[in-house]
């Protein structure tokens, strides 16, 4: 089935730095409370994209399924906007890295959201781009260790080097699995590309490294979106990964789109203000995409979050941020 519709050529004409026929938009919710449900989860993001008919999709399971495996204790949230929170981690002594076995795809929660894949992929076929959200290797080491990951880089690399590689080796068999159920996109999520947390050098050999190997499994993917999480984030350096865009909250200590454009030719996924979506009104909400527009100069733009979308924002709000994109 060719990828024909308005929705792909939008996307993958913003991709290739063209236009279709408008800008393309996406937004994406956290649904704490059946992400733990694959045909339930898979059915309500199916109905938040029919009811706003985005461009592009993101599916949002557990933001710890990724770690849950590795023995990880977590307390889940009990409503929509509550997500998980770690309670217990295997990971106390730097030594325990070298104790991470590698995890099998088709099991535990990676395999439940792999059924979460599928059954998108039931419901939409061809029709729909979408991403599927995966983590950096340093990312999910920081979700198993906490904080404790910064003194084990420090003071013993080597230790830390060995639960990335094990990290990134199943990040990397989790994205062949996702490959073969047909997820066409993915939504690679960093959290530590920011100056608050790593200096430069830290990012090059802790993150970027690892990131880069995670990148060129996607290398035959549509969509290959970066998510550089937080504040005073380094994204000209997270810019050097062979991706074909780019996501972050634009504005602030950041980027703002148009610094953003200076920095590099890819794809830029950004825009769209959290709080003006959830407090301001249609005519904020239309006012603000007007403004990235005409501060971003070219084609290769996708109106996107700053990060996910407050489960309290008025659906007449995120109606007006598509009509805007519409209109112009």
């Amino acid at each position: 089935m060719a990828r024909d519709s308005v929705h792909w050529l939008r996307i993958e004409a913003a991709l290739a730095g063209e236009r279709h026929d408008a800008i393309p938009v996406s937004l994406w919710k956290h649904y704490h409370l059946l992400d733990r449900a694959p045909g339930k989860l898979a059915r309500r993001t199916d109905e938040f994209h029919r009811q706003f008919g985005f461009d592009l999709a993101k599916l949002t399971p557990s933001g710890l399924y990724g770690v849950q495996d590795w023995g990880v204790g977590i307390q889940f949230g009990r409503h929509d906007d509550e997500g998980p929170t770690v309670i217990a981690s295997p990971v106390a002594v730097a030594a325990d890295w070298k104790s991470l076995p590698a995890l099998e795809p088709e099991t535990g929660a990676l395999g439940r959201e792999l059924e979460m894949c599928s059954r998108v992929r039931e419901l939409w076929g061809n029709n729909v781009p979408y991403m599927m959200t995966i983590f950096s290797p340093l990312t999910l080491a920081h979700k198993i260790a906490g904080d404790r990951v910064y003194e084990h880089m420090r003071y013993d690399p080597g230790l830390l080097h060995a639960g990335l590689r094990t990290i990134r080796d199943t990040v990397v068999q989790y994205v062949r699995a996702c490959n073969a159920v047909g997820v066409p996109g993915y939504f690679l999520a960093t959290q530590q590309a920011s100056r608050d947390i790593l200096s430069p050098q830290e990012y090059r050999e802790f993150g970027l490294a690892y990131d880069a190997d995670v990148a060129s499994e996607l290398e035959d993917s549509a969509i290959r979106m970066l998510h550089v999480c937080g504040s005073n984030i380094m994204l000209e350096e997270a810019a050097q990964l062979d991706v074909n865009c780019l996501s972050w909250s634009a504005g602030g200590d950041n980027p703002d789109v148009a610094e953003a454009r200076r920095l590099t030719k890819k794809t830029l996924a950004a825009g769209l203000n959290l709080e003006t979506m959830r407090s301001g009104t249609e005519d904020d909400n239309r006012t603000m995409v007007a403004a990235q527009v005409k501060d971003h100069p070219g084609p290769g733009l996708i109106l996107a979050p700053d990060c996910v979308v407050k489960g309290d924002s008025p659906d007449k709000n995120l109606s007006a941020v598509v009509g805007a994109a519409r209109d112009l």
